[in-house]
């Protein structure tokens, strides 16, 4: 099982690139050639003089349990923009901006002592001017990031972090779009980690820190818990809202830049794409997403479309009588264990649509049993009289019908007394 730590950098590193490349990742498509991402940063003498509607910082407060040696640590992780030398000056060359990782820290920072006396960072990155008009060039960047705490009660404290861009842009308003964006800090999360200590969870605070986890003011980012189920010394801000623990699904191959999206869909449209088309993909800096998606064998083809466990047994509640002819073990015990090739009843209790209605009362045998994702169980049974039922048990569609375990009374086998 991966690490709480690499669960946490693998949905980072997705957040940090979410809308870098958007499908048909063509540099011609008007969300390509306009490039926006999640979390950006203004400079802030821009935002403050010429356009209030941007924001040049974020700000993201948690709760924290912690003691005399609790150890607070906050990394700020964003892309900056490097852009083609050409345009950089003003020319119209076309080309792919490329993108590049930065990341500045807070580290190991006592949490008690924060109360009285924030920890600053500042961080700077220079410029790197194109030696041509056909190589790169990147503007410097600035920006603060501060880290601070407040008691709430005894072993309880508020965490704040927060960080503004302070890179001094020459008069910005006769940059263009992409140059003004040469000064950003795009995609801009936390990473926040604890030693001797733990996060509080937002979404689902315990009954007594209900009221100050509600109080807590997130502007830009959300803090969530991070890593797996029983991790709670990492939270990760993200300026897309998460749930606590998420994760990228272990099925998908690899990044798509755009996690509101199928990566089946995606694969099935990056196969239908003419020739033309994937050759200005691959132009646009694309070629590694297309080599992947016709590269995909079969068998991971597969696993993109759905997740399934399964297994051989289901347990029925008996909370019900039992009818005629179930098995006598199912009254005598509170639960029975149903498997692979069992004969039951159809007794619909929801009656979702017409096919419930017709089934309702139908023998039918277990086929197989699954679980999906969200952990429910779903047992597949082929009808007894279905003149088709070799197609069921083919798993074939039309010949193979699902009912939860309490929607199924035990039958005894065909031809043995009840």
């Amino acid at each position: 099982m991966p690490s709480s730590f690499e669960l946490a950098e693998r949905v980072a590193r997705t957040l940090l690139y979410e809308g870098y490349h958007l499908y048909p990742y063509r540099l011609s498509t008007l969300k390509n050639a306009e490039r926006w991402m999640w979390g950006t940063l203004y400079p802030k003498g821009y935002c403050e003089s010429y356009n209030r509607h941007e924001a040049f910082s974020l700000h993201a407060e948690c709760i924290v349990r912690g003691c005399e040696l609790t150890k607070v640590s906050v990394k700020l992780r964003f892309l900056q923009w490097v852009l083609r030398a050409a345009k950089a000056t003003g020319g119209n060359e076309a080309g792919l901006d490329r993108a590049q990782e930065r990341q500045t820290s807070l580290a190991d920072h006592l949490l008690k002592p924060l109360v009285g006396a924030p920890a600053y960072a500042r961080f700077y990155f220079p410029s790197e001017d194109g030696a041509c008009p056909h190589t790169e060039a990147q503007d410097s960047l600035s920006g603060q990031i501060s880290l601070s705490a407040c008691q709430l009660e005894q072993g309880v404290y508020k965490v704040s972090v927060h960080v503004e861009n302070l890179t001094v842009a020459e008069d910005p308003q006769s940059l263009s779009t992409e140059q003004l964006r040469a000064h950003c800090l795009a995609s801009a999360h936390l990473m926040l980690s604890l030693a001797q200590g733990e996060f509080v969870s937002l979404l689902d605070p315990p009954e007594p820190l209900r009221a100050v986890a509600a109080a807590c003011q997130n502007v830009g980012v959300f803090p969530v818990l991070i890593g797996n189920k029983d991790c709670r010394h990492l939270m990760l801000a993200a300026p897309i809202v998460l749930y606590d623990y998420p994760q990228v699904a272990p099925e998908s191959a690899g990044s798509f830049f755009d996690s509101t999206e199928i990566d089946e869909l995606l694969v099935l449209r990056l196969l239908t794409l003419s020739d033309q088309e994937k050759a200005e993909l691959r132009d646009g800096g694309a070629a590694e997403i297309l080599d992947r998606a016709e590269s995909l064998s079969a068998e991971a083809m597969s696993k993109l479309h759905g997740r399934t466990s399964w297994q051989g047994w289901a347990s029925v509640s008996s909370s019900r009588q039992p009818l005629e002819g179930e098995r006598k073990a199912f009254a005598d015990r509170a639960e029975q264990v149903l498997q692979r090739g069992d004969r039951v009843r159809l007794c619909p209790n929801r009656t979702a649509d017409i096919m419930d209605i017709a089934l309702k009362g139908q023998i039918a045998v277990i086929e197989s049993i699954a679980i999906d994702y969200d952990g429910r169980m779903h047992v597949a049974v082929v009808l007894e009289d279905d003149p088709g039922r070799e197609f069921g048990w083919q798993q074939q569609p039309g010949h193979r019908f699902f009912f939860s375990p309490e929607e199924l009374q035990f039958l005894a086998p065909a031809g043995e007394p009840s």
